[in-house]
């Protein structure tokens, strides 16, 4: 069964779901307070350099300076060779006071500040634009080689001295009009980057990367092929179908709007399958689980067989209960959006026969999932090592805060992620046809009162205009954060 896309929308949050059928593969979501700023362009300022670090500290007017590492810093010499300067030091190229374009890589995450590149690429449905390059990249996904130098003799024609394209898998079959307008609607983006960039002072953003509906259709809707994308808000229905239509007019028919009484995530088991995303056991169909840690530094995860009695030889089952694992992490790594360094302590298997088939099966698994991930070998304390690209914060990170009665040992949901349950938990029953009361009566912990009387008051007024009832918040000193009512009166 194909891929369905699940959105549910209130006023501040929009909650994104990857469902294959009916399990949940990815949940994004994206809050207006600290709304995705990867893909960004912006016109910054130098304001410090650390040639001891070989790096540099860029102020974009967001809330810290941002970081810049030689390494993500494009340079090429001026007969335009594929062949770079040779530079020693960040020094020698960045200097305090300057004006520099920089794209956004990677999101600030925990301590880490927002990570910077001078390597800017645009990407689109067919071709991804890249600044400072001169040679034509192709996806390996693309193996016809009469394809490939069709593709590429298209998009020679639309190079430039100072940029390039990368084309993606996606541009396999298509004619040549199709292309040709996507490297032309790439062109005349950068071409208003550049614009605005003259024209405008620094700490500026010059471009913005599509919303999170938007690029997961641009980057994911002809791959998987969604049988069904359902909205349960009729302004943002609109928006994706228009959306759809101008750019992938193949998907525009499979764009719903949900209309139903009941909660759109739970049609699905989503919620359900949300809150499971947040506890460290994750259980097998065959009774073997794992136990995934995370902590500042790196992701632990622990293999154990649990009630898995398996087969004959004691051998097989343990391989077959660590080919079953391999499938449930990469499963919970993409749910979990976890990166960074990943430690897996596997059960043990003394033949190397067998390691070997985890590591392929592992492998597997993680080329079927987009982000890019590294595999190494086990260690002779049999614990295999894993790296995957970490752009965004996880799951537990965008939900939940340390927890203040263990200090720190565990975690519980941000008054924020409250906040957002007792807005659904209002619509939801302002819905149902049972409800014939004017008033409704929400009892919530003092943290969580305060977002509701003044830090999104706002969103209180929004609602009760949508639903045609009154809130009123009721303090209850003695609740838990997480803990809330919602009484109908």
């Amino acid at each position: 069964m194909s891929m369905e896309l699940v959105l549910n929308v209130t006023m501040s949050e929009t909650r994104l779901a990857i469902v294959k059928n009916r399990v949940l593969q990815e949940i994004r979501i994206d809050r207006k307070v600290n709304h995705g700023i990867v893909g960004n362009i912006y016109k910054g300022k130098v304001i410090r350099v650390l040639p001891s670090m070989q790096s540099a500290f860029v102020n974009l007017g967001l809330d810290k300076p941002a970081f810049l590492h030689l390494s993500d810093i494009s340079v090429y010499s001026k007969n335009r060779k594929t062949k770079k300067f040779q530079v020693n030091s960040i020094s020698d190229i960045i200097h305090q006071g300057q004006d520099i374009i920089v794209q956004v890589l990677k999101e600030s995450l925990d301590i880490k500040r927002v990570r910077l590149t001078t390597k800017i690429i645009i990407p689109s449905k067919y071709l991804i634009f890249v600044f400072g390059s001169i040679n034509i990249g192709i996806s390996k996904n693309i193996s016809n080689q009469y394809e490939r130098n069709r593709l590429k003799k298209i998009i020679s024609n639309y190079c430039d001295k100072n940029f390039s394209f990368i084309i993606r898998s996606a541009a396999e079959g298509i004619d040549k009009t199709k292309l040709v307008q996507d490297a032309v609607f790439l062109k005349n983006i950068w071409s208003k980057v550049l614009e605005r960039k003259n024209r405008s002072s620094t700490c500026i953003v010059l471009y913005s990367e599509l919303g999170l509906t938007q690029s997961i259709l641009r980057d994911f809707g002809t791959i998987n092929n969604f049988a069904k994308i359902l909205v349960d808000s009729y302004s943002e229905y609109k928006k994706i179908k228009k959306f759809a239509l101008n750019y992938i007019p193949e998907l525009a028919n499979k764009v719903k709007f949900y209309s139903g009484s009941d909660p759109i995530f739970d049609i699905y088991n989503i919620e359900n399958q949300i809150q499971c995303s947040l506890k460290p056991k994750v259980t097998f169909k065959s009774g073997g689980y794992l136990l995934i840690e995370q902590t500042k530094s790196m992701i632990t995860i622990d293999i154990n067989t649990g009630t898995f009695v398996g087969m004959n030889k004691f051998e097989d089952t343990i391989l077959n209960i660590n080919i079953e694992a391999t499938k449930e992490i990469v499963h919970q790594l993409r749910l979990r959006n976890l990166g960074g360094i990943i430690i897996i302590d596997f059960i043990d298997m003394m033949s190397d026969k067998d390691r070997e088939c985890v590591i392929a099966s592992l492998k597997t698994e993680l080329t079927k999932n987009c982000v890019q991930a590294t595999v190494g070998s086990f260690t002779r304390f049999g614990l295999l090592e894993i790296t995957r690209k970490r752009t965004r914060e996880s799951i537990e990170n965008v939900l939940c805060d340390s927890c203040y009665s263990c200090k720190g040992k565990g975690t519980i949901k941000t008054s924020e992620t409250v906040y957002f349950e007792i807005l659904r938990e209002i619509l939801y029953l302002s819905k149902k046809d049972s409800v014939k009361e004017e008033k409704f009566f929400v009892h919530a912990s003092p943290e969580v009162a305060r977002i509701l009387q003044f830090d999104k008051s706002h969103e209180l007024y929004q609602l009760q205009a949508i639903i045609g009832k009154q809130v009123f918040i009721q303090i209850e000193p003695l609740y838990f954060r997480e803990h809330f009512n919602v009484v109908v009166i």
